[in-house]
């Protein structure tokens, strides 16, 4: 039997990556999130309409309109012109009459009008209207929709022309659209409140179509075929025996069938596929785009108003037959009331492309626009839900891999980048193949907030890391230091150190040079670590710094405030370490400790290539001189007068002046015991035996200082009297011993 081993470099690669796969995953998950919410939630889901399409039309421009759609606009210059009012509704519809039959001699492939004529007028003005709508055989009424709100429900109704009209014409048809303030961008194909009945636009594409009703026939027979589909008899013979029946009948039979048999729609797309280009292959796909779509578009507007191509009416009258058949032959021509300045505008609806003095775009262009968009199969597509849902886990991805990779300028320039090659990419896509994808979701809130998030994530991840470096430097340095250097980028100023008052306190473990010969380096590395966790709490708990630490040695200071409280805290802290390694395993390891105050400078020592924190002066070298007087006292607190020259509640006694090694003026030490009022019955008697000794020893009887000294040093097993006693029964030298000691 064959083993496989695992790759280990696979499983090494894994085991790097594991731990950045976990933020990755959460971080794309939350910016999905967020798209989502953005495309579905109703505060932001129309916001992909308002802003980004408007954006893509503002991009791309305007563009060329279709030739096959012409507008004849009812404006004041052709009222002025036909001296007729400036109100549609009050044209005496002869002029219509004779609009039309001039279309219609034009071959006009259909008319449509979008206006109301629901009021009768003269007998002969309809009589003549009438008749020329029969005559031409292709007109097209619009039918007003209204809507009754009621209490509990709404009702929409179509209101038709006058019935002599609806009998002449070849169908009628509503439009609508919303209006004002709303930003016009669809349009109704099919209204589904009105028993899913086809609009003006699809009912004209439905009949310039009419030429191709054979052509179009046999297609469907022939998917419908492969699809094993019945055709029924109606739509056969709808289909290749024209008749007086409106083209809204034919649209509402075929639709219903492509909605019971949905396989049907891409199998007759695919055979009309196959028909060459041109005229026909155009119409059909035009017609089976329209059967397929949804209820509604979205217009793909192609400028602002009077963009596609407009004549003033009372120009068709006054033209010649050639110039009509040159405009108007084989297109559609919608007739409607449309101004060239905003003031005269009654009609007027806002879109994207409204220009900046308010002219809007009419209803009969917008109706215009929605038929040219049919017959050029252009209308806007917008990006199903399955794109829309991969772009914003795409964003998402990117988002997340952004936010954990890049930082700082860095990662700005990339979201800028990315922006720029989204927008490129959605213009291309919108102008070429009139394909809408999302622009909002990813550019206006998944990006920013990936953004957002990534400098959040990356100040807190400095910020985190600055507070690690501050909280190790405060480990080895003091905490204002350490926030200076973890501040700057060049902690080294070669500069003079700060100078200020200081209490300092040395101190110094007996026979530690014994203790290292004798101690693997673990095991002293270890007992030191233990020994300094009794020396540095004391320290810090009143408030001052640990300077220094040289093997065994320590040096610690008191700064920043007043001198009293920062002497009274170094004897504090000096008691409290006495105690804390008198009650611990590693107080076994005695300990001398010193005090002193005064002047000193803080700050850098050394060069770029290395530096240290340190306090430099006089006083560091007296207190580690005090430290060590400990050494041939046999004590172990000692203290300058000046450490204790202030109103202090510690138990001290006096030990006479000692000049220290290196120094030329005495200095007056003095030997700290405790708190004063925990001081026991030995440490009292001990302090007053020693006043005496010292008396004598100041008064220069010295056979009667080491008597005394002697005493005490048996009664009391005191190092100082030992130290005393010895130095008073020194063979005399030319003259008496000084009462001020010389320690070399």
């Amino acid at each position: 039997m064959r083993v496989i081993k695992p790759n280990n470099s696979n499983l090494a690669t894994f085991s790097r990556l594991k731990p950045q796969l976990l933020p990755l995953i959460s971080m794309a998950l939350g910016i999905a999130l967020v798209g989502l919410i953005t495309l579905a939630a109703p505060p932001f889901a129309d916001l992909e309409a308002k802003l980004g399409l408007q954006l893509l039309f503002r991009l791309r421009g305007p563009i060329s309109p279709p030739p096959e759609v012409v507008v004849v606009t009812i404006d004041q210059e052709s009222s002025q012109q036909l001296a007729l009012p400036n109100l549609p509704r009050k044209w005496p519809r002869r002029r219509h009459a004779q609009l039309v039959s001039k279309l219609s001699t034009a071959g006009a492939a259909v008319i449509g009008f979008d206006m109301i004529f629901t009021e009768a007028q003269t007998p002969e003005n309809d009589q003549a209207f009438e008749a020329a709508i029969r005559k031409a055989g292709n007109v097209l009424l619009f039918a007003k929709m209204v809507v009754k709100q009621q209490a509990e429900f709404r009702q929409e109704q179509l209101i038709p022309p006058r019935l002599e009209f609806q009998q002449a014409a070849r169908d009628i048809a509503p439009f609508m659209l919303p209006k004002v303030p709303e930003v016009i961008m669809q349009a109704w194909l099919f209204k589904s409140t009105t028993g899913d009945n086809p609009t003006l636009p699809s009912v004209a594409l439905q009949w310039m179509a009419q030429p191709f009703r054979a052509d179009f026939y046999q297609q469907l027979k022939t998917a419908a075929k492969k699809s094993r589909i019945p055709l029924e008899k109606n739509i056969e013979s709808l289909l290749l025996n024209p008749s007086n029946e409106p083209p809204s009948q034919l649209l509402s039979e075929l639709k219903h069938l492509l909605l019971q048999h949905p396989q049907l729609g891409p199998s007759l797309q695919s055979s009309i596929h196959q028909i060459p280009a041109g005229k026909k292959h155009q119409m059909l796909s035009a017609w089976l785009t329209l059967l397929t779509t949804s209820p509604s578009i979205y217009l793909n507007f192609y400028g602002p108003a009077r963009t596609i191509t407009t004549i003033p009416y009372h120009q068709v009258l006054v033209m010649d037959t050639e110039a009509l058949s040159q405009t108007f032959h084989g297109k559609a021509v919608l007739v409607g009331f449309s101004e060239r300045f905003q003031p005269e505008q009654k009609d007027g609806f806002y879109t994207v492309f409204t220009r900046q003095d308010g002219l809007d775009i009419s209803g009969v262009e917008i109706m215009a626009t929605t038929l040219a968009n049919l017959i050029e199969n252009t209308a806007i597509r917008p990006a199903s839900t399955h794109i829309r849902l991969a772009v914003v886990v795409l964003f998402a991805i990117l988002g997340s891999v952004l936010l954990l990779y890049s930082r700082g300028w860095i990662l700005v320039l990339l979201t800028g980048v990315l922006i720029i090659l989204w927008l490129l990419l959605a213009l291309w896509l919108f102008r070429t193949n009139e394909y809408w994808i999302p622009i909002t979701t990813p550019l206006l809130f998944q990006l920013p907030v990936s953004l957002i998030v990534s400098l959040l994530c990356h100040y807190f991840i400095e910020a985190t890391k600055h507070q690690r470096t501050q909280n190790a430097l405060k480990q080895y340095i003091p905490k204002h230091v350490a926030q200076k250097v973890s501040e700057s980028r060049i902690p080294y100023q070669n500069q003079a150190g700060e100078c200020q008052f200081a209490s300092c306190l040395a101190t110094d473990a007996e026979a530690y040079t014994r203790l290292a010969e004798h101690l693997p380096p673990g095991q002293l590395h270890h007992q030191l670590n233990q020994y300094f966790q009794l020396l540095f709490p004391p320290v810090h708990h009143s408030n001052g710094l640990v300077m220094d630490i040289v093997g065994d040695a320590m040096l610690a200071l008191w700064r920043e405030g007043d001198q009293n409280r920062l002497k009274e805290a170094a004897c504090i802290a000096a008691i409290k370490i006495r105690d804390n390694l008198q009650g611990s395993p590693a107080g076994t390891i005695p300990t001398r400790l010193g005090l002193h105050c005064g002047e000193v400078s803080m700050g850098n020592i050394g060069s770029r290539e290395h530096i240290e924190y340190r306090a430099v002066g006089d006083v560091i070298n007296t207190t580690s001189r005090i430290e060590n007087l400990n050494k041939i006292l046999g004590s172990q607190i000692l203290a300058s007068a000046h450490a204790l020259d202030f109103e202090h509640p510690f138990l001290t006694r006096p030990l006479g002046s000692f000049r220290l090694r290196g120094k030329a003026d005495p200095l007056e030490i003095y030997e700290l015991f405790g708190f004063q009022n925990q001081a026991n019955e030995e440490q009292l008697a001990l302090v007053d035996a020693s006043h005496q000794a010292l008396t004598a020893f100041h008064d220069r009887e010295f056979q009667v200082a080491a008597l005394l000294f002697n005493r005490i040093a048996k009664r009391f097993n005191d190092g100082p009297a030992r130290f005393f006693y010895q130095y008073c029964s020194r063979p005399s030298t030319p003259g008496k011993p000084d009462t001020i000691i010389t320690m070399i």
